[in-house]
């Protein structure tokens, strides 16, 4: 009775462990989708000319309720007092990598070119590599979204297997 309560402990593990791999990336996507919103937001926001970007960082930390899109635009709005110091590009470029590493060396190297852009002088350009930067991180998340419809079957599979395997292992 224990071994079979053992295999089945072990086969119940495996699949808590299947499922939380696939929250994780149903995650990065909810996270992918929210970024290139919130950029369309900050291009309409610059097009209006509100505030400044300080502002406009603000603003969408306290929009976006948690997540690495609100700790991207929270902390860079923090590291504006270091602007100086640092040039604008920078401070995006550093940013980017701290709050977005985790979703792909693809997004960060989207997202930091538009650092080179954002506080010139230039209205058009920097709504353009706003609207094409989101588009293009929509459609990296529409990408790992179709994939992740084949992944699922393959990923419950493969680790109920390994937790089969290894259950018959220890009995």
């Amino acid at each position: 009775m224990r071994k079979l309560l053992g295999a089945a402990s072990i086969l119940l593990a495996c699949f808590w462990a299947a499922l939380g791999r696939l929250r994780d990336k149903k995650q990065s996507i909810a996270h992918l989708h929210a970024l290139a919103q919130s950029l369309l937001e900050l291009r309409s926001a610059l097009q209006e000319r509100q505030q400044g970007l300080g502002g406009m960082f603000m603003s969408l930390a306290q929009k976006y309720e948690k997540g690495p899109v609100r700790g991207f635009y929270g902390r860079l709005n923090d590291k504006l007092e270091d602007l100086g110091e640092y040039s604008f590009s920078e401070l995006w470029r550093g940013t980017a990598e701290e709050c977005f590493s985790a979703l792909g060396e693809g997004v960060v190297d989207i997202l930091c070119p538009l650092g080179d852009c954002l506080g010139g002088s230039e209205l058009d350009r920097q709504c353009t590599a706003l609207e094409r930067a989101a588009q293009r991180i929509e459609k990296e998340a529409e990408t790992r979204r179709e994939a992740l419809g084949g992944e699922k079957r393959l990923s419950f599979g493969l680790s109920l297997c390994a937790g089969g395997f290894l259950a018959i292992m220890l009995m």
